[in-house]
């Protein structure tokens, strides 16, 4: 029941603690991150990739920014990767799906 801050490599970090067959899981994780990662933040969180889910039962998946203004932008590389997140968490079937739009 405490808050953990780690620093280091996301992904690196989620890989290991998941490939922990006895390790923890968490009740809520906050993706603000880099923007290309956030599916692979998602499904590790949620359990896929071949690793276990570091997301508890009933546990809520935090994602910042996934509408903000570069969406709109063509020339910026993580427009498609949010949006492919975007429609990703839409059609996970495991999840229900809340936007709270609040401005920046």
């Amino acid at each position: 029941n405490a808050i953990e801050l780690v620093h280091g490599d996301a992904i690196e970090w989620m890989q290991d603690t998941a490939a922990d067959p006895n390790g923890k899981t968490f009740d809520i994780i906050f993706i603000d991150a880099d923007k290309d990662n956030y599916l692979a933040y998602y499904e590790l969180a949620m359990g896929d990739r071949g690793f276990r889910p570091l997301l508890a039962e009933n546990g809520v998946v935090l994602a910042d920014n996934t509408l903000s203004a570069l969406v709109y932008d063509d020339d910026d590389s993580r427009r498609t990767a949010l949006h492919l997140f975007n429609q990703h968490v839409k059609n996970d079937t495991r999840v229900e799906q809340a936007v709270m739009t609040v401005r920046e």
